[in-house]
C-alpha cells in the first residue's frame, strides 16, 4: 500500500491583491485561510459547521466570519447550517471527482501490472529488467560511500582520497 499523499490548498500569488481580501483585513483573512485548510484536511468540499469554525483558534471568529460573509467570501447554507467557501470549486476538485480519478488510476495500475495483450512488457516490468545484474556498478566510486581500502600510501585504492574523506564508511571493530 502506498503512502498517504500530502494535501495542499491552492492559493494564487495574487490572493492578497483581491479587493475583497484587502477589505476583509488581516484577522478575517487569517480566518478565511484557516477555514480553507480545515476544509481540505476534513475533505468537506469547502463546507464547515460553526462548531468547526469555532475551533480554529480565533477568539473573534464570529465577527471575522460576519465580515467574510458580508464580502461574499463565505456563504451560509441555511438547509445544512454550514458555511461554504464561495470560491472553493474554482480552485479545488470535488470529492466525487477525486474519487473517480483515484478509481480510474487504480484500474489503470491493475491493468498495467499484467502483461499487455499485444505481448509487450509493461512499463513496470521494463524498469525491473533494466536494473537486474547491475548491482554495485552504479555511481562514481569517488563520490559513492564505500569502505576505505588502503593503498599503502595513506590513500584509498578505490577513490585515491585520504582516509578522512566523507565518502569513506567508518567501521568500529571490537
Amino acid at each position: 500500500m502506498g503512502r498517504k499523499p500530502k494535501l495542499y490548498v491552492p492559493l494564487t500569488v495574487t490572493f492578497f491583491e483581491d479587493d475583497r481580501i484587502i477589505e476583509a483585513g488581516d484577522a478575517a483573512t487569517l480566518l478565511y485561510l484557516a477555514m480553507c485548510l480545515r476544509c481540505k484536511v476534513m475533505g468537506t468540499d469547502g463546507r464547515l459547521q460553526e462548531i468547526q469554525i469555532s475551533r480554529l483558534n480565533r477568539s473573534r471568529w464570529k465577527a471575522e466570519l460576519t465580515k467574510l460573509a458580508s464580502l461574499g467570501l463565505v456563504v451560509r447554507d441555511e438547509v445544512t447550517r454550514e458555511w461554504c467557501i464561495s470560491a472553493w470549486f474554482a480552485h479545488n476538485d470535488s470529492l466525487a471527482e477525486i474519487d473517480e480519478r483515484r478509481a480510474a488510476d487504480r484500474a489503470r495500475k491493475a491493468a498495467d501490472s499484467r502483461r499487455n495483450p499485444n505481448g509487450n512488457a509493461t512499463d513496470s516490468a521494463l524498469k525491473e529488467k533494466k536494473g537486474k545484474g547491475r548491482e554495485g556498478t552504479e555511481g562514481n566510486p569517488r563520490t559513492a560511500l564505500h569502505r576505505f581500502e588502503h593503498d599503502g600510501d595513506g590513500n584509498c585504492e578505490v577513490c585515491q582520497l585520504p582516509f578522512d574523506s566523507q565518502y569513506h564508511m567508518r567501521s568500529v571493530t571490537a
